[in-house]
């Protein structure tokens, strides 16, 4: 089966309508941001955010799948607990 790849905005904005074969996350581009900064009360921050690539795999057709990378990157305040 031939995999399509294309970049795309946010998926509910996308347009498509082809059955979701997978969704998921690419690992290898995993970064992680771990700092201080100084914020507008005068006193210093720390901030520890992870941003990751996502992604979708949908069937176009019989032979062929599509592959949309979710941009922008997801972004992951690891400080805050919710």
């Amino acid at each position: 089966m031939a995999v399509k790849v294309l970049k795309g905005g946010a998926l509910g904005m996308s347009g498509i309508t082809s059955p979701v074969l997978k969704v998921g996350i690419n690992s290898q581009n995993w970064q992680r941001s771990t700092r201080w900064e100084w914020n507008r009360s005068n006193a210093w921050e720390k901030v520890d955010k992870s941003h990751v690539q996502g992604f979708v795999i949908v069937k176009q057709d019989d032979k062929t799948e599509l592959l949309i990378f979710v941009t922008p990157k997801i972004v992951k305040d690891t400080l805050t607990v919710r």
